[in-house]
């Protein structure tokens, strides 16, 4: 049976203000949360009954106050009675965003034409991952905002994009960033766009890896309306996507993994516990995306089964990821019965600053060369200060690599799919290997 949870934002507005949170769970595997569009005072909420607090005695206040309590009254029950009603397969966080937008402003005249809606039901039906979608989504806030700064009733339409406005665009996120003075806060000239759209944080410059990836996400969405008949325009056609650069991965040898596993962090336990997951994540070399939806039904005879989202519509096979001892040992440790996820994650980045803190606390400083994805030029750092999730499946496919030279084989465990560009990326050839090679000339 479906049920609702209320509560406030923690955030209020200019009005003070602070807008009412929803919460709805079908079961245990299906919980989607959405903003109500319903908006009170901190004061005139009753946390614990998820409701308001009507005054007794009769002011204009409290007449506001009860036709509120009865919208919501009235949006609850709607949405509860549509749970019930619908095909059960149709209730996803795109059918939630779009009976609180019907609520409010009645049906949508001209679905076809509405950019924000169509771009969000690509998400939620063709995005698998919870990391996917809120990548589409940033994508979406950042179109969002190009649309403002654009001004002179400039209004995103897929049947009215053209390259040129690609081009637009990627000037838009190449000079983002110098919106905002050293002190963090936005310039008066452009506060009308994140009044709009709140960042979630600063942006940062972006280089040509970052914008590749941006437009690469972009184009994929307009594929899609393309192909299922949302609209016949495809500003693709005519603008080049600039391929990404890259250096040669760097990744951590056995015996380092070995150090980061065995230093003490028992003065530091959540740090222990991330620790922990990196290490496993090291061992079964998935992208984080993939990692991060691992529940226990995933774990099939000590082996780890799932299908890589990235690939799914090139090939959809399963990857069967074999557990070590080591690996087990983990999953035994973090063994929780009221937890469905494998292990507790936690969100993306604070998982990748707790990577860079670990090493730097067990002395791995190793210097590495890289490529900056801004200026495209090499720079050394040590290993500590550039680690994240991503080299954690750099680590399985790098010492695995090492030791058996088989593409094939360890593609069949990473979900590359064959003959991947990405995957000749990952064949770093140090120089234990070089000096194998030289010694079959002795």
């Amino acid at each position: 049976m479906a049920t609702i949870r209320l509560c406030l934002s923690k955030k209020q507005n200019e009005a003070k203000m602070r807008e009412i949170l929803l919460r709805l769970s079908i079961d245990r595997k299906h919980v989607y949360r959405a903003k109500t569009g319903f908006f009170v005072r901190m004061e005139d909420w009753d946390t614990f009954a998820e409701k308001i607090v009507i005054p007794r005695f009769q002011t204009n206040e409290r007449t506001k106050l009860v036709i509120l309590q009865g919208k919501i009254d009235s949006f609850k029950n709607l949405i509860l009675r549509r749970c019930v009603e619908d095909d059960p397969q149709a209730i996803n966080k795109g059918w939630l965003d779009q009976l609180i937008h019907t609520f409010h402003y009645g049906e949508t005249p001209s679905i076809a034409n509405d950019f924000e809606i169509i771009f969000k039901q690509y998400v939620t039906t063709q995005v698998k991952t919870r990391q996917g979608q809120k990548l589409f989504l940033c994508l979406l806030r950042m179109l969002q905002r190009f649309e403002l700064y654009c001004g002179n009733g400039f209004k995103l339409e897929l049947d009215n994009l053209t390259d040129e406005h690609l081009t637009q665009f990627e000037a838009f996120l190449k000079v983002e960033h110098t919106f905002f003075g050293k002190n963090g806060k936005c310039l008066q000239r452009y506060s009308y766009i994140y009044a709009a759209y709140p960042l979630l944080q600063l942006p940062k410059p972006r280089g040509e890896n970052t914008l590749f990836t941006i437009f690469k996400r972009f184009r994929t969405f307009f594929n899609w309306a393309v192909r299922t008949g949302k609209t016949h325009n495809n500003p693709f056609k005519k603008y080049r996507l600039r391929e990404c650069v890259y250096g040669t991965p760097f990744f951590m040898s056995v015996e380092e993994m070995n150090l980061l596993s065995a230093y003490d962090l028992s003065t530091r336990p959540k740090l222990a516990i991330q620790r922990d997951i990196f290490i496993f994540q090291s061992y079964v070399g998935m992208r984080v995306g993939d990692f991060f939806e691992l529940t226990k039904a995933n774990v099939v005879d000590k082996a780890i089964e799932y299908i890589p989202q990235k690939t799914v519509n090139k090939h959809g096979g399963t990857v069967r990821v074999p557990l070590s001892s080591h690996a087990l040992e983990i999953l035994k440790r973090y063994e929780s019965y009221e937890r469905i996820e494998l292990l507790p994650f936690i969100s993306q980045q604070k998982y990748n600053e707790a990577i860079k803190s670990v090493l730097r606390l067990a002395g791995i400083n190793r210097v590495v060369t890289i490529i900056n994805p801004t200026t495209r030029k090499e720079e050394q750092h040590p290993i500590c200060d550039v680690a994240s999730s991503h080299m954690a499946r750099r680590n399985f496919i790098g010492n695995i690599y090492k030791k058996v030279q088989d593409p094939n084989a360890i593609a069949s465990m990473t979900g590359h799919v064959e003959g991947s560009k990405a995957f000749a990326r990952y064949r770093a050839i140090d120089d234990d290997m070089k000096r194998n090679l030289i010694a079959a000339l002795e």
